[in-house]
């Protein structure tokens, strides 16, 4: 009884450990940069390469991204100044509205899911993945 427990258990648990380190090495590889300004991240080349979109508010500051060229994931976090959302609010749709701030799917549509949160305390986050429908 206890071999075929082993034989059960060793698998799983060497699977587990594969896992994990697919996990963090799809985190390891992911580029990161930090900015100031909207105006350093434009110079950087990171929203005309599209990982960023050109509709983030314009008083965007401590600019934190992330991506993953093989995954085409993007995370970024932001600071901006608390009702500087029209650039936003034109380009994307809001979904959800609270006390604390406003949440919108954003474009394209088509070939991707991409989230901006906008807190009412200034605080943003931008989420995009590809999903191809």
């Amino acid at each position: 009884m206890k071999s075929f427990a082993l034989v059960i258990t060793l698998p799983l648990a060497a699977l587990g450990i594969v896992l994990a380190v697919l996990e963090y090495m799809e985190y390891t590889e992911s580029a990161k940069f930090a900015f100031e300004s909207y105006e350093e991240l434009e110079r950087s080349g990171l929203i005309a390469q599209g990982w960023l979109p050109q509709y983030l508010p314009s008083s965007v500051t401590n600019i934190e991204e992330s991506h993953n060229p093989d995954t085409n994931r993007v995370w970024a976090t932001f600071r901006y100044q608390a009702g500087d959302s029209n650039s936003v609010e034109s380009a994307c749709n809001r979904i959800a509205e609270s006390d604390l701030g406003k949440k919108f799917i954003c474009p394209p549509f088509s070939t991707r899911t991409s989230t901006m949160v906008l807190r009412n305390n200034g605080e943003g986050y931008y989420l995009s993945y590809e999903n191809g429908i």
